[in-house]
């Protein structure tokens, strides 16, 4: 059924939610592989760079925050990868499902309301627009 999953993550509490959800499809089909894909935003790099300059590099920072998604996948016995990417949130998802050939993108939702979807858009719509495969918004 799907045997490349994407999981769009970024370590928010909405993105830890689509965890387990990830996992159980993934284990609906033998020899599945999540990829565990965390774009940093450039706006967010710019300050972070100057923030952890002299701490923790900002990848091993990053990092850290994988550790729920790894441990599970080990635990349920999911392959899995995780790919640490920099650029634009929801045209990176896309171009790097088309270029694995994603057969579905897990992705949380903030839970906006109805005004701040409006006024702020959101990833996972615009990914799910936009996309070529299907997409699963896990609120």
């Amino acid at each position: 059924m799907f045997k490349n999953i994407l999981l769009a993550f970024d370590g928010s509490e909405h993105s830890l939610r689509t965890v387990s959800k990830t996992i159980d499809i993934a284990k609906l089909t033998r020899d599945s592989k999540v990829w565990v894909l965390y774009v940093l935003s450039d706006d967010k790099t710019k300050t972070e760079v100057l923030n952890l300059w002299e701490a923790k590099g900002i990848k091993e920072e990053r990092l850290e925050r994988f550790k729920v998604a790894e441990e599970t996948a080990k635990r349920n016995e999911v392959q899995y990868e995780i790919k640490l990417i920099r650029g634009n949130p929801e045209s990176k998802i896309i171009e790097f499902a088309d270029q694995n050939q994603i057969d579905i993108i897990v992705i949380g939702s903030r839970g906006l309301n109805p005004l701040q979807s409006m006024m702020l858009g959101s990833v996972s719509h615009r990914v799910m627009k936009k996309a070529s495969c299907p997409v699963m918004i896990i609120k």
